[in-house]
């Protein structure tokens, strides 16, 4: 990612250190959404492959964005708002997931479980 990155936004030198802070904030951003509205979290666990789809529509449209657009200012700004929705979305996906994995583990298995989710997503 810092090759294309320092390909696709020559001006923008800081562009990947941007990229590498919009993922804390929206990790932070996240926490603070689930710390008032946990319950509802937990009733979305079925949603799991929407929210994997919102992740992936970050991802997906930030290389057909600088396909699109020219202007360096515009292309930083949506390497901003694609990576900060990729960001959110990548944290309720990870809490989802582990949350059901170690929920349906069993007492005995329950730090290797967690082990695995850290391995998954950290």
């Amino acid at each position: 990612m810092p090759l294309y990155l320092s390909q696709q936004l020559p001006q923008y030198p800081i562009a990947y250190s941007v990229q590498d802070l919009i993922i804390g904030v929206s990790a932070l951003l996240g926490g603070l959404y689930l710390s008032k509205h946990a319950n509802k979290l937990m009733k979305m666990a079925k949603n799991y492959p929407k929210l994997l789809l919102l992740q992936a529509l970050g991802l997906g449209l930030l290389p057909v964005s600088f396909q699109l657009m020219s202007n360096q200012t515009m292309r930083f700004g949506f390497l901003i708002i694609a990576w900060l929705g990729y960001g959110i979305f990548s944290f309720f996906c990870q809490y989802d997931f582990c949350h059901c994995h170690s929920t349906t583990s069993s007492r005995k298995n329950v730090r290797v479980s967690n082990g695995d989710c850290l391995c998954y997503f950290w």
